[in-house]
């Protein structure tokens, strides 16, 4: 499953889930020629409207991250250099951020220690992803469902 705050607490549903699937890209997790879930199974396991999922898959599909065919759904680009490309984007926002609240007096040490916050807090929840098999994708009417187990312990080193 993907990872999405329905209550809103990290920005709006069709973003959080186009943040997403960009993310899970960029992890590797889905590759080239990898079929999303449909819109409206999607919807149903989360949730949510159809339309918020159609609305993210929609953005996807103009930033170049994914293409659509029709009556066969949506599908991750091959295309490397354009990961590349939302990769630097991506950054370019993130310093613009950065910009904007070093000139609002925000210190150094602040930024940093929110950016330990985040990279603390994402290594104690690190996520097992794995595909399901294909006999429980037909079973779900799905080409490709990921399954996340969220907060798993750390295995102690032997």
């Amino acid at each position: 499953m993907f990872q999405i705050d329905l209550r809103g607490g990290k920005g709006a549903i069709y973003q959080q889930l186009k943040d997403e699937v960009i993310r899970l890209c960029s992890m590797g997790i889905l590759s080239a020629d990898d079929q999303l879930p449909s819109v409206r199974a999607l919807a149903r396991e989360l949730g949510i409207n159809p339309n918020t999922v159609a609305k993210a898959y929609s953005q996807l599909e103009s930033d170049g991250i994914t293409y659509s065919v029709a009556g066969r759904g949506s599908f991750i680009r091959g295309d490397v250099f354009q990961m590349e490309d939302v990769r630097k984007k991506m950054l370019g926002e993130f310093i613009e951020a950065a910009q904007k609240a070093k000139s609002l007096g925000f210190q150094k040490s602040e930024l940093t220690e929110q950016l330990n916050v985040i990279y603390d807090d994402s290594e104690e929840h690190s996520c097992r992803w794995t595909r399901v098999r294909a006999a429980r994708r037909r079973a779900i009417g799905a080409r490709c469902s990921i399954v996340c187990t969220a907060a798993m312990p750390k295995r102690a080193a032997i």
